[in-house]
């Protein structure tokens, strides 16, 4: 059976397909770097590669500074092999209040309807991979010129969502 990826099972439902490719490629470009620098900011040996990504890190680090007690893991790439798909959250974390969270970084100004799936397909698959304890998920949106970055639990419907991400996945598999 074939392992899908957690974006490629959701990517047929984002809007990104009125975006030219140029600008997509930049997106993507500027979201790897701003990725891996904010790694280095959670792994305590800050250095990023320019100052193009600056505001982002900023923003970063002041939510990360105030919010996380912890960092338990990074980017681990878990698996559910009885529903075949695999994912690559970003940050299990313990923030203040002591609560495991998943925490997911996203560089777009505007939010996605396709995250709360995504990361609550993340908070499925931490369950599987030895994390019964996580009690929160959620998309961190970083400000590009270092402003307080926007967080978005999904906390109330997550179950929902959850099977949507799974009925998401039934059609690619049906369907791709």
């Amino acid at each position: 059976m074939r392992i899908y990826r957690v974006t490629e099972v959701l990517q047929p439902y984002n809007k990104y397909g009125n975006v030219p490719p140029d600008v997509l490629a930049k997106a993507a470009a500027r979201g790897t770097d701003v990725h891996e620098a904010c790694n280095t900011v959670a792994e305590g040996i800050f250095s990023y590669p320019g100052v193009s990504i600056e505001g982002y890190i900023q923003s970063f680090r002041i939510w990360f500074d105030k919010n996380v007690m912890e960092v338990i893991e990074i980017e681990p790439e878990w698996i559910h092999e009885p529903f075949g798909f695999k994912g690559h959250p970003d940050y299990l974390l313990r923030v203040i209040g002591g609560k495991k969270a998943i925490v997911d970084l996203k560089t777009p100004t505007i939010a996605y309807k396709t995250w709360a799936g995504q990361l609550c397909a993340y908070w499925l698959l931490g369950e599987k991979n030895g994390h019964p304890d996580i009690e929160r998920v959620g998309s961190l949106r970083l400000d590009p010129d270092g402003g307080p970055a926007k967080m978005k639990w999904y906390e109330g419907d997550r179950q929902l969502y959850v099977t949507g991400f799974l009925n998401a996945l039934a059609a690619c598999r049906t369907f791709l």
